[in-house]
């Protein structure tokens, strides 16, 4: 929540990281980030940048936590995602990249 209050009057966002249950069932969080400095944020659209999550994401997989998705904050909108949101989702699981099957958007309204 305390990204949403630094943000002001613009969206914002970041990546979820953690694991699933065996049976995939439940995700288990273990931290979210804020968005890297290079992303693009305005009262309405926000552009996740890639500064430092490489970095992120590498020692959290040391760990045991992987990216499991992406979280974002419309200030004054419904949580209901873009379709820009849609096809990068999808573009997550097909590319896997992330390494992530079933990745989660969570989408705060404000």
């Amino acid at each position: 929540m305390g990204e949403c209050i630094i943000a002001k009057n613009k969206e914002t966002g970041g990546i979820i990281l953690g694991n699933y249950s065996l049976d995939n069932h439940n995700a288990i969080v273990s931290s979210v980030t804020g968005p890297p400095i290079d992303s693009k944020q305005t009262s309405n659209t926000f552009e996740i940048g890639i500064i430092g999550l490489n970095e992120i994401i590498d020692d959290n997989w040391n760990q045991g936590h992987y990216y499991i998705g992406d979280w974002h904050f419309h200030q004054n909108a419904s949580p209901l995602p873009s379709m820009k949101y849609d096809i990068q989702m999808k573009r997550n699981i097909i590319d896997n990249l992330l390494k992530c099957s079933i990745p989660i958007l969570l989408i705060i309204g404000g």
